[in-house]
This record gives C-alpha cells, sequence and structure tokens, in this order.
C-alpha cells in the first residue's frame, strides 16, 4: 500500500468520478480506480477513461446505479462488467473476479472479492495498480516500480498470460507504443513472437483496435519495429509489414503535426494489399471509401493527371493521403489551400439544347465540365453556353 500523493490527488479531485465510486462504498461494498486511469494518473499523462472495481455482483451493481438514478447499461453482464453513465461520462464498472477457464480468446469466469486473486490474473503489472476513496495505492505485482523504471512487464508467467488471451501480444507493443518505453526485456518479446500466428484466430474488430492505438503511440516506430523483428506481423498478417513507408509517413507526419492512424496502418500493410488489410481490420464504409480514393489518385498520377483534377475529382484527404504515403509534401501548400470551385452549368441550363433526351444532357454536362477543369475553371457560364449554343447551330 501507499499512501495518498500528489497525482493521485488528481484523481481524487475528480468528482464525478469519486460520486461514482462512493455508490458502492456507501453501500457497504469496497470499490477502487483500477487499472488504465491509475496508470495514467500517476504518469501524469491525460486519463481518458475511468474503470472501477468493485467488490459487488453485477446485479448489485446495476441495482445500486439505479438507485441513485444513474443510468446503467450491461455492457459485459457476463464478465461483471456495467458501464455507468453519470453527466454524460462513461465509467466501467467490473467486479473483481477469476478467470477459470481461458482458450486464448475468452475466458469464462467467476466472480470474487479477493483484490489480489484479481490483479493477478490482469495482464501487466503497471495495468493491476488499484486506489480506494481515501487514495491509498494498492499495489500486489510490483508495478509501481516498474512504472518507475518504464519497464513493461507481464504479470507472472508471460506465457501464461498470454495464452489465456492472444491479444496481449498486441497489447504489449502497444503499451510501448503509447508510453514511449522502449522494450528493453527480450525475453518477453521472445516469447509474443513464439506465439504471434495464434493472432489470426482472433477477430478483426479486436486486432483493429489494438493495432491503431499501436501505430499511433508517440513511440510507435521503435515498437513496431520490434515487433517487426520479432515476427509479430508475419504471424498476423502472414508477411513482413513496410516499415520504410510507416517510418517516413510518420516522420512526415510529425512535422506537419497531421497524425492519423488509418493511414499508418495503411502504410504498414501496404496500400494495395487488400488481403492482408482486410486481415487485420473491420472498416466502416466512410474508411474503405477514403482507401478506395487513395487509390483513384494512384491511378490519376500514374496518368499523369494534374493536381487541380485529382483534388476536384477525389478530395484533399484523399490527395493529401496519397502524397503523405508517397513520403512527398512539395505540394501540400497547394492541396491545403484548394477550395473546390461550384460548376457554373446545371442540367436544366442545357436541357433545352438536348431535345429533352436525358442520357444526352449527362454527355454535355461532362463534356462541359471537363473542359472547364482543363481550362483550370476560368470559363464562365456564358462561355459554356455559348460552346453548347454554337455546337447546335
Amino acid at each position: 500500500m501507499s499512501k495518498p500523493n500528489d497525482p493521485i490527488i488528481r484523481l481524487l479531485d475528480d468528482k464525478d468520478a469519486m460520486h461514482v465510486l462512493k455508490v458502492f462504498t456507501q453501500a457497504g461494498f469496497e470499490s477502487r480506480f483500477i487499472g488504465g486511469c491509475v496508470r495514467d494518473t500517476l504518469l501524469e499523462r491525460p486519463v481518458k477513461d475511468i474503470d472501477i472495481a468493485v467488490t459487488c455482483t453485477p446485479d448489485t451493481t446495476i441495482e445500486l446505479l439505479q438507485k441513485t438514478n444513474i443510468y446503467a447499461i450491461p455492457t459485459g453482464i457476463k464478465h461483471g462488467t456495467v458501464t455507468a453513465v453519470y453527466h454524460d461520462r462513461h465509467f466501467e464498472i467490473t467486479t473483481l473476479r477469476d478467470d477459470v477457464e481461458t482458450d486464448g480468446r475468452h475466458a469464462t469466469v467467476a466472480f470474487s472479492t479477493d483484490w489480489k486473486t484479481d490483479a493477478e490474473r490482469r495482464d501487466f503489472t503497471i495495468n493491476a495498480l488499484s486506489v480506494d476513496e481515501q487514495g491509498v495505492l494498492h499495489d500486489y505485482t510490483n508495478g509501481l516500480n516498474d512504472l518507475d523504471q518504464k519497464n513493461l512487464r507481464f504479470i507472472g508467467d508471460a506465457a501464461q498470460r498470454i495464452q489465456e488471451d492472444y491479444l496481449r501480444i498486441l497489447r504489449y507493443f502497444r503499451f510501448a507504443s503509447q508510453l514511449n518505453w522502449k522494450i528493453a526485456n527480450d525475453g518477453q518479446a521472445k516469447i509474443c513472437s513464439a506465439f504471434a500466428p495464434k493472432l489470426q484466430d482472433l477477430s478483426r474488430e479486436r486486432i483493429q483496435a489494438e493495432l491503431m492505438k499501436l501505430v499511433y503511440g508517440e513511440g510507435c516506430i521503435h515498437a513496431v519495429l520490434t515487433a517487426e523483428k520479432h515476427g509479430i506481423f508475419a504471424g498476423l498478417i502472414g508477411n513482413s509489414v513496410d516499415f520504410d513507408t510507416f517510418g517516413n509517413l510518420v516522420h512526415l507526419e510529425h512535422k506537419h503535426n497531421e497524425p492519423d492512424a488509418l493511414r499508418r496502418v495503411i502504410a504498414l500493410v501496404r496500400l494495395h494489399n487488400d488481403r492482408q488489410l482486410d486481415r487485420v481490420t473491420m472498416l466502416s464504409n466512410k474508411e474503405k471509401k477514403r482507401i478506395e480514393d487513395i487509390k483513384q489518385v494512384a491511378i490519376y498520377v500514374e496518368n499523369n493527371r494534374p493536381l487541380i483534377r485529382q483534388l476536384y475529382d477525389h478530395g484533399v484527404q484523399a490527395v493529401k493521403d496519397f502524397y503523405y504515403l508517397q513520403n512527398d509534401d512539395r505540394l501540400f501548400r497547394a492541396i491545403n489551400e484548394w477550395v473546390k470551385p461550384s460548376f457554373p452549368v446545371t442540367a436544366a441550363d442545357v436541357l433545352p439544347f438536348t431535345n429533352g433526351e436525358g442520357p444526352m444532357v449527362g454527355i454535355v454536362l461532362k463534356g462541359l465540365e471537363n473542359y472547364w477543369i482543363d481550362h483550370s475553371f476560368t470559363p464562365s457560364k456564358n462561355d459554356l453556353m455559348a460552346m453548347v449554343h454554337d455546337f447546335n447551330q
């Protein structure tokens, strides 16, 4: 145990979080802040999500929250997790548990009141720290020392922890990336390497979530390079990744202060490597369209289509993505200053000249638009309509 210290006071000063925590202590149960919120508070990093561990069962958790007018969502009730919504903020409340049976993807759990057992079934020592409402820090796995030493260490036997959930392989490199810590324990990385082929058994949703965080972290270059060195990506997508493109992209994004997780995943796996990209992502339709737009820009560049045409047809995002992936920022000023002009001619304008034929309207409009683009958008509506008029004489 540890007495209150300055970083922990910051967590205790969160009135909403403390209100939710005290719902359980005032009902006679133990509750503590746990995991990432404690870790990041001690490291004086921004705290994004606040998790609370409790000694009551999930049903009792829901009952107590509802009695105090806090909205409860049974997000992971099977594993003891309930989400409390208070003042539009979400807090994950999880009952202490012991993992009775695991298969690398799922766990069968038994609820518990033993804080030490709950801590020891977690992944890394730095994620097993907990803090009670008095600000007392509880450390059952020597995680505080590992925080001080910037040592990312599995709790207990690394191979056992990994076999309980193979996603912990990616989480190992993800936390190194996010915390910007060097991976000094080569033995643990080698154990991750031994089980890397098992990553292919996991769902794309879980892999994508970890991969996006891994490539976005401040220490992503070291983490990705170390993961590649130990064959993690070969186990994940069946071949090596494009580290050179990834590294160049990260440096260029830092230069312009425009980090982007999806773009980094594309660089890592390669833009046209659809099969491998599909193995590690479960992309939304919007994200899929973004990738297709980048590919279309690549075709335009290959065919020497001018920049204004690339921008007009595919937009700033796709064009900038393409040049980021090419490690070429010479055109960024022109791209950033681009404002898409509005084509001045409408279907109603040309309809009288096409005898009301719908297909012909589209053909004429497209021809006029291409002419307008090729002439740098300078022809006016009168100029363009004169062309239609002259054509019909």
